[in-house]
């Protein structure tokens, strides 16, 4: 039998996941629960790249970043719809 390989997230989605469950992530959380040691540089791709409306706040000695509230509530209608889906099993709507 052959295992198969689990596929590793891209840290852009683990970012986007972490920030929309806790609404922002910051740059020790992101070392200490992911292993991301470069969150600015990740920041950075999702927001030339990807276009990602990101809001950096200096925290005292850390940073935060979290989504513009206008996008992360667009995001988060995105994902419940999804999870909506794949709950009830709507394979007719694509």
């Amino acid at each position: 039998m052959v295992e198969e390989k689990k596929k590793k997230k891209p840290q852009r989605q683990i970012v986007t996941e972490h920030i929309l469950k806790y609404g922002h992530i910051t740059r020790n959380e992101a070392i200490g629960m992911y292993g991301i040691t470069r969150l600015a540089a990740v920041v950075h791709d999702m927001t030339k790249n990807y276009d990602v409306p990101i809001i950096a706040k200096q925290e005292d000695t850390d940073y935060s970043y979290s989504f513009r509230w206008d996008f992360l509530d667009k995001v988060r209608d995105i994902k419940h719809a999804r999870d909506l889906m794949h709950k009830h099993d709507f394979a007719f709507i694509h």
